[in-house]
C-alpha cells in the first residue's frame, strides 16, 4: 500500500511537470502591450541515504521538511507557477505537489496544501515604488526558499527548516529611487499559516529592511512578531532574522546568517547560525561548505527524545554540483550532525549523539 501511495504522488508530480514542459520552455503572452504572463516550472528528484535507516522511512522527521524520505526515490518539489504583469497590478499563483507539500503543509485545511504561492498586488504610486500584495507568499524570513536549485546546498539549513517558509496576509514593500534598499511591513495570519483559526489573533506582524550597498552585497535583517499558539497561552513570539550575502567574485561567494528566537521571555529561546562559502572551480562545476549551529534548550521549535532536555546541534554539509545545462543541476551532499546529548534516533531502541547523511538530487527548473 505505500508503494502504491509513492508512486501515485511521483507519478503526479511528474505529470504535473511533463505537462508544462512539452508545450515550451519559456511562455510569455502578450495579451497587449502592457499586460505580460510568465509560466515557470521547477522538478526536484531526489534519493537519501541514511544508515541508521528508519523504519517508516522518514529520517528525522522532527527536523526535516525536505528531503526526509529515506531510501526511496522521490520527488521533494514539482512546481508550476503563473505570474501576470501589467501597469500597477501583479499577481502570482503556483501549485505545487511533493514529499515537502506533503509534510510542510500537513496542518493546513485540505484544499490549501497544494498552494505554493496566491497573491495579487497594485502598486499605490504611479512609479511603481509603493506595492500593497495581498495572499500567500514567499517568507521574508531567510533566504532560502524551497526551490532548492537557488540554494547554495542540496539541503536546506537548519534555521530555514525551523522557520516559515511561507506567509499569508497582507505585505506592504517600499523601494527607493537608488534601489539600494526595500521596506516592507506585513500583517500576516500567523507563524507559517495560511488559514488562522479563530482561536488565534489576529494581530500577527512582521517587518524586512534590506540593503544592497553594491550589486555583490546584500545585508537583511527581517523581524516576526505573533505567535504559533492559541491566544489562550498567552504567549508571544519575538523573531529576529540577520543575513549577509557576499559575491566578492565569479567564483566565490559568501553566506552568513545569525538568528534568535524568543516565546514571551528570554528564557524561552532559541538561536541557530550558518556559515557557508560557495566556490565554482569550473564552468559547470561548483562545491559549498556550510557550518551550522543551533540551539533550542526549551525545546520550542525542535522536540528532542524524551530521554533528554533541551536540542542543540552542530552541522557539516559538504555540497558538489554539476550543472548539466542552463536549466538542470545534478547535486551530490553529506552531511553530518552531532551533539554532546543523545538526541537522534538511531532506532526504535537506541539513540546516538550523531548522525551522516547522503544525498542526490536532480533539479529541473524552466523560468
Amino acid at each position: 500500500m505505500h508503494n502504491f501511495f509513492l508512486f501515485d504522488s511521483m507519478h503526479k508530480a511528474l505529470y504535473i511537470f511533463i505537462v508544462l514542459i512539452i508545450p515550451s520552455s519559456k511562455l510569455i503572452a502578450q495579451y497587449d502591450s502592457a499586460i505580460q504572463f510568465k509560466l515557470t516550472g521547477y522538478l526536484e528528484s531526489y534519493y537519501l541515504h541514511d544508515p541508521y535507516q528508519p523504519a517508516n522511512s522518514e529520517s528525522y522527521p522532527e527536523i526535516f521538511y525536505n528531503y526526509h524520505r529515506s531510501g526511496e526515490a522521490q520527488v521533494n518539489l514539482a512546481l508550476i507557477k503563473g505570474s501576470l504583469k501589467a501597469q500597477r497590478i501583479r499577481s502570482n499563483f503556483g501549485i505545487m505537489t511533493g514529499s515537502y507539500a506533503d509534510k510542510n503543509l500537513a496542518h493546513e485545511p485540505i484544499a490549501l496544501r497544494n498552494i505554493y504561492e496566491a497573491n495579487a498586488g497594485i502598486a499605490l504610486d504611479k512609479r511603481e515604488r509603493i506595492w500593497l500584495d495581498i495572499g500567500v507568499f514567499e517568507s521574508h524570513l531567510g533566504s532560502e526558499t524551497p526551490i532548492g536549485i537557488q540554494s547554495p546546498t542540496l539541503s536546506r539549513s537548519l534555521f530555514a527548516e525551523s522557520s516559515p517558509y511561507y506567509l499569508a496576509g497582507v505585505k506592504m514593500s517600499y523601494q527607493p529611487k537608488n534601489e539600494k534598499w526595500n521596506f516592507s511591513l506585513l500583517h500576516v495570519n500567523g507563524w507559517q499559516k495560511m488559514y488562522r483559526p479563530n482561536s488565534y489573533s489576529p494581530l500577527q506582524f512582521g517587518t524586512q529592511i534590506q540593503w544592497k550597498p553594491q550589486k555583490n552585497i546584500t545585508i537583511n535583517h527581517s523581524t516576526f512578531i505573533g505567535s504559533d499558539k492559541p491566544d489562550s497561552s498567552n504567549i508571544t513570539r519575538f523573531f529576529n532574522d540577520l543575513y549577509v550575502i557576499w559575491k566578492w567574485s565569479d567564483k566565490w561567494k559568501f553566506h552568513a546568517l545569525f538568528d534568535i528566537g524568543m516565546d514571551q521571555t528570554i528564557n524561552h529561546n532559541w538561536f541557530t547560525a550558518n556559515l557557508s562559502i560557495q566556490h565554482q572551480f569550473k564552468p559547470k562545476w561548483s562545491c559549498t561548505i556550510r557550518a551550522e549551529y543551533f540551539e533550542d534548550p526549551k525545546e520550542i521549535i525542535i522536540q528532542s527524545p524524551p530521554q533528554t532536555e533541551g536540542f542543540k546541534t552542530y552541522s557539516t554539509s559538504l555540497n558538489i554540483d554539476y550543472k548539466i545545462i542552463k536549466q538542470a543541476m545534478f547535486r551530490l551532499e553529506s552531511k553530518f550532525l552531532t551533539s554532546t546529548d543523545y538526541v537522534f534516533q538511531k532506532n526504535e531502541q537506541e539513540l546516538s549523539n550523531g548522525a551522516l547523511l547522503f544525498y542526490a538530487s536532480l533539479c529541473i527548473l524552466i523560468d
